[in-house]
């Protein structure tokens, strides 16, 4: 039985788990569906596709260690967490000949490593439940953040 959290430190990690399952629903079919429309609607290699697997693995993984750390740990955010795991696929989207998009100057500056723009942008690039949840979790963290925690 699912007891309904009763503490903002509770409420904080319930927050933390839904921003981690709607990322682990999102990510995959996000980038499949974005690396595919690169590719002219065609198939991916199984190389792209295993490494799709493994940044929905990393990803996770950022998020967790994220949401369990304390409030006032200097970890950057979500979006940043992902980013980070997105930017290895950049070096397997190269071995394969995927065209470097054209990316606006500001963002090649402040992400040069994210040479395919992977990167979401947003939380909603990743769709409506993300979103929901990065500023829901962004929201309880900004709340203990205040109250000291």
């Amino acid at each position: 039985m699912n007891e309904t959290p009763t503490t903002d430190e509770e409420k904080y990690l319930e927050y933390g788990r839904a921003l981690r399952s709607a990322v682990d629903e999102a990510i995959s079919p996000w980038l499949t569906s974005t690396l595919q429309e690169r590719n002219n609607g065609q198939a991916l290699p199984a190389e792209i596709v295993d490494a799709i697997a493994e940044v929905r693995v990393t990803a996770l993984a950022n998020i967790t260690k994220l949401i369990e750390a304390e409030v006032s740990a200097p970890l950057s955010g979500p979006l940043e967490q992902i980013r980070r795991a997105v930017t290895p696929l950049g070096a397997i989207l190269d071995e394969h000949d995927f065209d470097r998009p054209r990316r606006d100057p500001q963002d090649e500056e402040m992400r040069p490593e994210d040479v395919h723009g992977l990167g979401p942008l947003s939380f909603m690039d990743l769709g409506e439940q993300v979103q929901v949840a990065g500023i829901s979790w962004g929201a309880a963290k900004a709340h203990l953040h205040m109250k000291g925690r």
